[in-house]
C-alpha cells in the first residue's frame, strides 16, 4: 500500500501517517489509541484521513484498465486487500454503456428483420389474428399509439393461465407479428454469445410488425376487429376456429384444476392424460359443467389425503381418473350436470373475450355453452 498525504498541516499529516501505518497488514495503532492521542472521535479521525490522504493498493488493480484500488478506510483495506476481480467504477460504467448500445443495435436489427419477414393482415391465421387482437386490446396505451409492457397490466388477465400467456406472446413473436421495441427497458434484455439475447417477455415493450395496415394504431385495431367479427371470416375459417375454441376451453379447465388442487394444498401436474380426459369431456359438456366434475374430484382427493397416510402427490393423482369416471357416467346416465359460475379468482380472460364474444358473438359462450353449439 502506498500512502499519499495531501496536507501541509503537521497534525493532520501525522494523524494520517499514524492511521495507515502497518506492518504486513497489521495496523500499529488502534483507532481508540488514535482517538486518545489526538483527542478526536473515530468519526472525526476518518474525516481527516479521507480529506488529506490517499491509500493506494499495489496488489489490487482494475482487471479492465489496470488502475490501482484506492482504500477509503482500514475496514475497506482489510476487506479488499486480496481481491483479484475488482473493476473500477469508470470501467463498469463504460461496460454498461457498451452493453446498452449493443442491446439497442440488436433490437433494431431484430425489428428490421421482423418487418422484412412479416405477413399482411389478410394472411393471418385464426390463432394469430385472435392472439394479436388480444394483446393489442390488453396492452394498448391510452392514446392508442402503441403497446405497453404486458407485466404492467394487472387489472385484466390475458389468458386463463400464465403458461398460456407466454404461448400467446411466443406465437406472435416467433411468427414476426410482433417485435421488441428498441426503446424498451434495456435491463430486461440480457446479452448472450454470438449476437444473441434473452429477455423478460412481460417487461419489454412490443411493436406490431404486420404489413399493409393503417399507420394509425387505433385504426389498425379496428381493422383487425372488423376482420375477425365478420360472418365471412367465421364461415371461411370454421375449422381453425373450432380448434382454437377447444384449446382455450381446455386451458380454462386446466386453470380451474390447478386452482382447486391448490386450495386443498395438493400438487397439480397436468400431462397428456389430463389433456385427453378434459378434451373428451368438452365434447359433451361446457366448461362450467366440467368445473363441477373438477370441484368434486378435488374435494374427494383432499378427503382421501386427510383420512389416509398417502403422500399428497398420490392423492392428487386420483383427480383425473375421478373426473373421467364422473363425466362418462354423466353421459351414460344422462345426468343433469349443474353448471358452476365463474370463480372470482378466474375471471374471463381477454383471449376468451376476443374469441367467444367478438368472433363468435356469444356472451362468454366458451364457458357457459357446449362448444359444438356455438361453433
Amino acid at each position: 500500500m502506498i500512502v499519499d498525504i495531501t496536507t501541509d498541516s503537521p497534525p493532520h499529516e501525522q494523524l494520517c501517517r499514524d492511521y495507515w501505518e502497518n506492518i504486513e497488514g497489521e495496523f500499529l495503532l488502534s483507532v481508540s489509541a488514535l482517538s486518545s492521542k489526538y483527542c478526536l472521535s473515530s468519526c472525526d479521525i476518518l474525516k481527516v484521513v479521507r480529506n488529506f490522504s490517499n491509500a493506494v493498493s499495489v496488489d489490487v488493480i482494475c482487471s479492465a484498465c489496470g488502475v490501482p484500488y484506492d482504500f477509503s478506510s482500514r475496514t475497506d483495506y482489510l476487506k479488499n486487500k486480496s481481491r483479484h476481480d475488482w473493476v473500477c467504477s469508470e470501467c463498469i460504467q463504460s461496460q454498461q454503456m457498451s452493453n446498452e448500445e449493443e442491446k439497442f443495435i440488436l433490437l433494431n436489427n431484430a425489428l428490421k428483420s421482423s418487418l422484412d419477414n412479416s405477413v399482411g393482415l389478410g394472411d393471418l391465421s385464426v390463432k394469430q389474428a385472435v392472439f394479436l387482437l388480444t394483446i393489442m386490446r390488453l396492452t394498448a396505451n391510452e392514446d392508442l399509439t402503441g403497446l405497453t409492457e404486458f407485466g404492467s397490466v394487472t387489472s385484466e388477465k390475458m389468458s386463463p393461465s400464465s403458461d398460456y400467456d407466454y404461448v400467446i406472446i411466443k406465437t406472435l413473436y416467433r411468427n414476426n407479428l410482433m417485435s421488441i421495441d428498441p426503446i424498451s427497458d434495456l435491463d430486461s434484455i440480457n446479452l448472450k454469445e454470438r449476437n444473441k439475447f434473452v429477455f423478460s417477455m412481460d417487461r419489454v415493450r412490443w411493436v406490431v410488425t404486420i404489413k399493409d395496415h393503417s399507420p394509425y394504431f387505433g385504426c389498425f385495431m379496428q381493422q383487425l376487429q372488423d376482420k375477425i367479427s365478420s360472418m365471412e371470416y367465421l364461415e371461411s375459417s370454421h375449422e381453425d376456429i373450432i380448434c382454437l375454441s377447444k384449446e382455450i376451453a381446455l386451458e380454462e379447465c386446466l386453470a380451474y384444476l390447478h386452482y382447486c388442487l391448490g386450495e386443498h394444498g395438493l400438487p397439480c401436474k397436468s400431462g397428456e392424460k389430463t389433456h385427453l380426459v378434459l378434451g373428451k369431456a368438452l365434447e359433451s359438456f361446457s366448461v362450467s359443467q366440467i368445473y363441477s366434475f373438477i370441484w368434486g374430484a378435488s374435494k374427494d382427493a383432499a378427503a382421501y389425503y386427510q383420512r389416509s397416510t398417502v403422500p399428497r402427490a398420490q392423492a392428487a393423482n386420483t383427480v383425473v381418473s375421478n373426473i373421467e369416471k364422473r363425466s362418462e357416467r354423466a353421459v351414460i346416465e344422462n345426468w343433469n350436470v349443474k353448471p358452476f359460475q365463474r370463480n372470482y379468482n378466474l375471471p374471463q380472460s381477454e383471449v376468451s373475450r376476443t374469441l367467444y364474444n367478438s368472433l363468435l358473438h356469444t356472451s362468454d359462450g366458451g364457458f357457459s355453452q357446449l362448444l359444438k353449439s356455438i361453433v
